[in-house]
């Protein structure tokens, strides 16, 4: 399952980089209540003697706070981080929308030229000064790896384009 954090508007830094607002401390909350319960499922059928749930996250404090509620400790990798829009994150992108659905009609109205060479390849056109999606599954890859050769549970706190990314790999 996946799950999103709220951030909070209030905060100086923005929508990206902030705390979480009471909503997002709730879903927290839940989300280390969830975690719990799973994990104690998974080890009483398992057969091995118990770990500690690993839990990876962005490098984004939105993300750091959505685990504030697990008892585990975390790592945090800027492998994790959402993809970098380079140009267009740093302008209208992350200061006018919200919520998890990228804005593509109003890409399309603001950078026609873009959105024509990304309509032709998503995957691999880079957005300018940014990445592609094809650089966020490059950066994956350790981490990848890492996690396929868990035998514990694992837990990844990240933002909506790494996480479809990850599940697509799944």
């Amino acid at each position: 399952r996946a799950f999103t954090g709220e951030a909070n508007p209030q905060s100086p830094e923005g929508d990206r980089c902030s705390n979480l607002s009471h909503a997002g401390r709730g879903l927290a909350l839940s989300l280390a209540a969830f975690v719990q319960e799973r994990t104690e499922r998974y080890w009483s059928t398992a057969g091995k003697p118990k770990e500690p749930t690993m839990v990876i996250t962005s490098t984004m404090p939105r993300a750091v706070a959505s685990v504030y509620g697990l008892a585990s400790s975390h790592e945090q990798t800027s492998a994790l981080n959402p993809i970098d829009k380079g140009a267009l994150g740093a302008g209208w992108w992350d200061v006018e929308c919200h919520g998890d659905a990228p804005p593509w009609d109003e890409l399309e109205n603001r950078h026609a030229a873009f959105f024509r060479e990304w309509q032709k390849d998503p995957f691999r056109t880079r957005f300018p000064g940014g990445e592609s999606y094809m650089d966020v599954v490059k950066r994956l890859e350790t981490l990848l790896v890492e996690v396929e050769m868990s035998t514990r549970p694992v837990l990844i706190v990240s933002h909506i384009t790494v996480l479809q990314l990850l599940i697509a790999y799944f």
